[in-house]
């Protein structure tokens, strides 16, 4: 005898069901699927994600003129809510040229009135792999409404995005989330509370030599030169399509302090103007400006929250700064600002 499913005992069984049986089963069985729908829909309500992500796409209009794109450097650093241009921060926690280029493209169409596109290079993210290191949350990306197609991945990390990216955006995923169901507001980068600007607007003190020792391990540790070309690869599409898109792109450097700024080494440092002479060379050299806000501005301690995020003092005098430039129409001076 075949062991087929079709000669099952539980087919067998149905099969001799009376007429009236199969409809009270097939009645029984929709009622349950109309009570995963409900409940689906209830939790989807539930754990819908409120956090530093969609409520900054919650704030983009036909009037958005800047778009800041960048890690938690960034994210942390800018106040763009404080802006008298109007401007969106769209910069995520642990953010490579990879991760800024699809959120750019997934936002551009929303983004009419675009002017100025703010591009953060750092060393270390251009030796990074952000989807690889987000261990499959990748809501960090999916919340700012990514391009997916547009991630420069390897294959296995592709497929692992596009299966979590279907489920998160369908109506079931909190039935089976890839993660425990998220709280109404997600925490990227911190522990205590929200990645805002100012890290948090909250009195945080670190050690800086101490953080700074430790944090050049981190990044040391994860950073690889095999990363370098797929995300010089994002960069340079990005820069293209915001030219494109008839924006004035600027590549920033943020700040990180001086006991971080010790540790780096040359090389990475020769990477970042690697990076941007092969952007010069590739697109124009006129294609973008270069902001090192190392330079450009005056930093003290009290700046920074840690060696490499700024505190509320720290983030007020970027953003000022940033907007009275924006207001002026002209690149800054290449020295300290007073």
């Amino acid at each position: 005898m075949s062991s087929s499913i079709f000669n099952s005992d539980a087919v067998a069984w149905f099969g001799q069901m009376t007429r009236r049986d199969r409809l009270w089963a097939a009645l029984v069985l929709l009622c349950g699927l109309v009570a995963v729908f409900v409940v689906a829909l209830a939790l989807r309500d539930y754990v819908k994600p409120d956090n530093e992500h969609t409520r900054a796409l919650a704030t983009i209009t036909p009037r958005t003129q800047v778009v800041f794109l960048g890690s938690s450097h960034v994210l942390a650093g800018v106040d763009a809510a404080s802006m008298q241009t109007p401007a969106v921060n769209l910069s995520g926690a642990a953010h490579d040229p990879t991760c800024m280029r699809a959120v750019f493209a997934g936002n551009l169409p929303r983004l009419p009135g675009l002017k100025t596109v703010f591009v953060e290079v750092d060393p270390y993210f251009l030796q990074a792999n952000s989807v690889h290191h987000f261990n499959g949350d990748y809501r960090r990306i999916f919340d700012l409404d990514a391009e997916v197609s547009a991630l420069n991945v390897e294959r296995a990390d592709r497929l692992r995005v596009v299966y979590h990216h279907g489920w998160y955006r369908s109506m079931f995923w909190p039935l089976v989330a890839f993660q425990k169901p998220s709280p109404r507001r997600l925490v990227w980068g911190t522990e205590e509370g929200e990645m805002l600007p100012g890290f948090m607007r909250r009195d945080l003190r670190e050690d800086l030599a101490a953080h700074a020792a430790a944090r050049f391990k981190e990044h040391g540790g994860n950073a690889e030169l095999a990363n370098v070309p797929r995300n010089r690869e994002a960069l340079q599409l990005l820069v293209h399509d915001a030219k494109a898109a008839g924006a004035r792109i600027i590549l920033l450097r943020m700040p990180i302090h001086i006991s971080y700024r010790r540790l780096v080494p040359d090389a990475w440092n020769q990477l970042t103007e690697d990076t941007l002479a092969q952007l010069r060379s590739e697109l124009g050299a006129d294609s973008f400006e270069w902001w090192d806000f190392n330079a450009l501005i005056e930093w003290s301690d009290e700046d920074f929250s840690d060696s490499d995020h700024l505190h509320i003092t720290g983030a007020a005098k970027l953003t000022r700064y940033i907007d009275e430039r924006l207001k002026q129409g002209a690149a800054p001076s290449p020295g300290p600002a007073d």
